[in-house]
């Protein structure tokens, strides 16, 4: 079987609910980063007790290491990132250093970056990044991300609630909160290919043209 491989990084709480929901579908293979939690998620993995996917003690995915550096010996169809956004102290472009360098890009093809992070402009720099390391647009997905779920415990033990749902779109550099933009069939084709992993893993997701209005609401709510 050809796999599609997928990168998560950062597996708290919201990390380990969608490494859950991207491995239901038989085709993907699911590499997470547990930095804090290491030791505990690749001996005893985590016990998920969820309302929505269900109770499920000792759940791994299909590979855990320790950081970036290791996971940067393969393609990624998608690369996920659930980290914390601290721009100012650790910007994603460096947490994902290793997949940003030009022996990376020589070799493999660029992912489909989604960032799970509900801050705003938190897009800009591996935007920049990504496109320096393959000298073409990036493909970039951003998301409003609404779940009840926390990593509890010994960072062993995630708790979620009766929902998650994903707000998606494609991120455009330089687009304001006020534009009004549409997507364009390659867009459209990319955010549904990604959303029907989503979907497959009984995840909610809704598409819209308009990524950054609708994070912008999401900080409000």
């Amino acid at each position: 079987m050809v796999h599609d491989d997928i990168l998560l990084v950062g597996f708290g709480a919201v990390g380990v609910i969608y490494a859950l929901i991207l491995s239901k579908t038989p085709s993907t293979r699911v590499t997470v980063i547990a930095r804090g939690n290491f030791d505990k998620v690749s001996t005893k993995g985590i016990h998920i007790k969820s309302k929505r996917h269900g109770d499920i003690p000792g759940w791994k995915p299909d590979r855990v290491v320790s950081s970036v550096a290791e996971a940067a010996d393969r393609a990624y169809k998608y690369v996920l990132i659930a980290t914390k956004a601290l721009p100012d102290v650790n910007p994603t472009p460096a947490i994902l250093a290793p997949l940003l360098t030009e022996e990376y890009s020589k070799q493999y093809a660029s992912p489909t970056f989604v960032i799970l992070q509900n801050g705003l402009g938190v897009e800009k720099d591996l935007y920049a990044a990504a496109e320096l390391s393959w000298k073409a647009k990036p493909r970039l997905l951003s998301a409003a991300v609404y779940i009840q779920a926390n990593l509890v415990g010994e960072r062993d033990i995630v708790e979620q609630g009766p929902f998650d749902r994903l707000v998606c779109g494609v991120y455009r550099p330089g687009l304001l909160v006020d534009d009004n933009p549409k997507n364009t069939p390659e867009e459209t084709e990319q955010l549904e290919a990604f959303a029907e992993f989503i979907r497959a893993g009984n995840g909610e997701i809704e598409l819209v043209p308009d990524i950054q209005r609708k994070k912008f609401a999401k900080n409000l709510w």
